[in-house]
């Protein structure tokens, strides 16, 4: 193979694996899950998250929007 068209090939394939990011929403009885958002985040996906104990509802703010 010709090294053009073999480079044209890998990025054929570059365009495919882009991927629109994965949504996720974390719901918690306590603020413990900020951890796992952040992370997820930080991988490109969007983050919401719910946390129902009203004193540890900020816990997260910040880190994860």
């Amino acid at each position: 193979m010709c090294p053009n068209s073999n480079g044209a090939a890998a990025a054929a394939e570059e365009k495919k694996e882009e991927k629109k990011p994965l949504k996720f929403l974390f719901i918690s009885y306590e603020g413990l899950i900020g951890d796992l958002a952040w992370q997820v985040k930080k991988e490109g996906s969007e983050v919401k998250y719910y946390i129902r104990d009203k004193s540890e509802k900020e816990v997260c703010d910040g880190v994860v929007d």
